[in-house]
């Protein structure tokens, strides 16, 4: 369990619901992106808004003037290698210090600020640290620090998938899309056998209206790991942003069967349903009918 959180029998549950989850999605990860990705899902499930809002302009006849789907979230991924030291050569080889990065691998970003501080102060071109740094005051809710290491890292001239991830999504925290765009473009060239790379990404191009560009994105991230339910829960916004609302009703469908307690997907299908003139066929189909996803291909 991750420190500074109350370990209740519903934490427990989540927890080990959030682990099930990244194996099934991600089975070939483990190590510290394994355990970061289950924090995304358990922060997702507990203590983070499981939604991102925004307003969908009707285009046809009998659609809702403003239409709220229910988007996913990002996924916030660091990778750490762990050393005893906090050389220039250490940190362009993904290192840091032994204790700071411990700190933060465990969530104790108290301790991992203080001690990434510490850090700096004896070397403060130390662009890891100040990535390390961003990292975790942006989990302490810091977000102007944690877009202020970032920008030093960047100057530093730190180049990792993760980190360019990660700035993407404080640029787009702060709903400057095509700053994220430019971030996530970087993090995905450095990493793009990462689906996470490609999700955040489609995220992003879907959020600044570039909607073929994010469609070509999610498909991309889904040919590198298809159990991603989240990313299939994107691919179904885009597609109901584009004004395919058959191909959207049927992935939600087909999400909702597969999981009763996917109240995003089924809530994201209620909606459609109940705004759309003609109402897609995949609506009028029983809960107990199943629905087989619709074929995802990369490079739309």
């Amino acid at each position: 369990m991750p420190v500074g959180v109350v370990r209740t029998p519903e934490d427990e549950i989540a927890w080990e619901r959030a682990k099930a989850r990244a194996r099934e999605q991600y089975p070939d990860v483990s190590g510290d992106r394994f355990y970061r990705i289950v924090m995304s899902i358990y922060k997702k499930m507990t203590h983070y808004q499981p939604l991102s809002e925004r307003q969908h302009s009707g285009r046809g006849k009998g659609e809702a003037g403003n239409r709220r789907w229910r988007s996913s979230l990002f996924v916030v991924i660091m990778t750490i290698a762990l050393a005893s030291t906090t050389t220039h050569a250490a940190a362009q080889k993904g290192v840091c210090d032994e204790g700071a990065d411990f700190a933060l691998g465990i969530e104790d970003y108290p301790s991992a600020i203080h001690l990434h501080e510490e850090i700096l102060k004896r070397d403060p071109q130390n662009s890891l640290a100040h990535y390390h740094l961003g990292f975790a005051l942006g989990m302490r809710g810091e977000h102007a620090g944690e877009l202020r290491e970032y920008l030093r890292a960047r100057e530093l001239g730190l180049r990792q998938w993760d980190f360019y991830l990660n700035l993407g999504i404080a640029w787009m925290d702060r709903q400057q899309f095509e700053k994220a765009i430019e971030a996530l473009t970087q993090a995905r060239e450095l990493g793009p056998r990462h689906a996470e790379a490609h999700f955040n990404l489609a995220l992003a191009l879907e959020r600044a209206g570039r909607l073929p560009e994010a469609l070509n994105e999610i498909s991309e991230s889904l040919a590198l790991e298809p159990s991603q339910e989240d990313a299939k829960n994107e691919l179904a916004v885009i597609h109901a942003e584009m004004g395919d609302r058959r191909m959207a009703a049927a992935i939600w469908a087909a999400l909702s069967q597969a999981d009763p307690g996917d109240t995003v997907a089924a809530t994201n299908l209620s909606v459609l349903c109940s705004s759309s003139d003609p109402v897609p066929r995949e609506c009028m189909c029983s809960r107990n009918q199943q629905t087989p996803l619709p074929t995802i291909t990369a490079g739309l």
